[in-house]
């Protein structure tokens, strides 16, 4: 690996980022931007620094930014989808959700994320499907119980 490639700038930005010197972390990256604007895990890495600073709306449009390559991670489309659901742009939220189940596969914080999405949408009977497989990884979640027994209840499904 060259010391002036993309992977060995981004290997120290990383290295920056986990001894928490974002300042350092950004100067990394900053060649790697110069010479691709939208590399996914530059602008990615960047997000997590602004999220990490308390800059939400940065981190959002960095978000964003990366998830138009091919090779944006699946956990950054995960967090741009989750951003978009506490925006309350549920669509966008579905649409992010739904990308990084199909590469990372299921896990709990995306299909709980995508079934409240979905439910904010009226569309009650994929949420519920969506809450039931999020039960799969964490059966002790009050919230997610909760979720379910409310769905329950808007689509008239109570058996007393």
């Amino acid at each position: 690996m060259q010391s002036d490639s993309p992977d060995h700038f981004l290997k120290l930005a990383e290295k920056r980022f986990q001894e928490k010197d974002y300042l350092a972390c950004e100067l990394a990256l900053e060649p790697i931007l110069a010479e691709i604007p939208d590399h996914a895990g530059a602008n990615e890495l960047l997000a997590y620094v602004a999220a990490n600073t308390g800059d939400m709306m940065r981190f959002h449009n960095l978000l964003l930014k990366a998830s138009h390559r091919p090779d944006c991670s699946p956990k950054a489309l995960y967090y741009l989808g989750s951003s978009f659901l506490e925006m309350g742009q549920f669509e966008q939220a579905i649409l992010y959700l739904e990308r990084a189940l199909k590469i990372a596969g299921e896990f709990f914080e995306a299909l709980h994320d995508l079934a409240t999405a979905q439910a904010q949408m009226g569309e009650g009977q994929l949420a519920l499907q969506n809450y039931t497989k999020a039960l799969h990884f964490r059966k002790d979640s009050f919230e997610l119980h909760y979720n379910i027994a409310r769905l329950h209840d808007e689509l008239g499904q109570l058996d007393l």
